[in-house]
């Protein structure tokens, strides 16, 4: 392959519908071809300019396959795209890797497996956003020259991983966050004292509850799939706030120094951070 000049997205949802605005201003030249089942979202595809149906067959002759849906769809979607795909490239966005790939290996699918890190609670192409993608790291599963050209071309940072590492980091990173925010939501939410405390509701409780807002089917997809991984770390957060619990009453001292060095780590990561996005 001498190029991507024609590319595929099935599912034009929040992620798929944000990589084909990402596209379409970063590489204007690319035919953008869209495979979305939901009408009201194909719709609204179609009425931002975009060529999008519901027939599969549409990928043959594309250079690139991305697949932009749900892991709890991504199986049969993976089977379908495989007699259609021919010597085009296929990639994923999903969150998790190693079941993804081991589905991809028994049908025969050559893919390379790919996850943006980045997006938000919304879905939907209504909320699609191509500017998410700007300063985000891309994990791709192997070296894959013109797919990591491309990821580079929407301002993304392509990032090479096997599929077992990224799961067991991403679970720490983003998947326990998940946990976390969904039981904290529950433990207050449902308590009797709920109706006077969201009435004080404020900052804080809208930054640890944000995660809660999301797809809750897309959360129990990421537990069916990285399960382990998401219970490792969460059982290590369980040992963190057991000692800090007991710290409450016992060592407030120890307790202090908790908090200082929780902070200093976040502010290490926002000045990292900073400095990879401003490299």
């Amino acid at each position: 392959m001498t190029g991507i000049k024609r590319v595929g997205i099935v599912g034009m949802g929040l992620m798929g519908g944000s990589l084909a605005l990402a596209l379409r201003a970063s590489r204007p030249e690319l035919e953008l071809i869209g495979v979305e089942q939901d009408v009201d979202t194909r719709a609204a595809a179609c009425e931002r300019g975009f060529e999008v149906g519901a027939d599969i067959t549409t990928l043959v002759g594309c250079d690139l396959v991305v697949l932009a849906v749900p892991i709890s769809a991504m199986a049969q979607v993976l089977a379908d795209v495989r007699p259609v795909a021919g010597a085009a490239l296929v990639t994923d966005l999903a969150s998790t890797k190693t079941e993804i790939m081991g589905w991809a290996r028994v049908i025969g699918l050559d893919l390379i497996g790919g996850h943006p890190m980045c997006g938000h609670e919304g879905s939907g192409f209504a909320v699609a956003d191509g500017a998410i993608y700007r300063g985000a790291p891309w994990v791709l599963t192997r070296e894959a020259p013109l797919l990591e050209a491309l990821v580079r071309s929407i301002g993304a940072v392509p990032l090479i991983m096997d599929p077992a590492r990224h799961d067991h980091l991403v679970a720490g990173v983003s998947h326990a966050a998940l946990m976390l925010s969904t039981a904290y939501m529950l433990a207050i939410g449902e308590s009797s004292d709920w109706a006077a405390m969201a009435e004080l509701a404020g900052p804080g409780f809208r930054d640890v509850s944000r995660l809660a807002g999301g797809d809750p089917r897309m959360y129990s997809s990421i537990a069916a799939t990285n399960g382990h991984e998401v219970g490792v770390w969460l059982d290590a957060v369980i040992d963190s706030l057991t000692s800090m619990r007991d710290q409450l009453a016992d060592d407030p001292k120890a307790l202090a120094a908790r908090f200082e060095a929780a902070s200093r780590l976040r502010r290490q990561w926002r000045q990292r951070s900073a400095d990879v996005s401003s490299g």
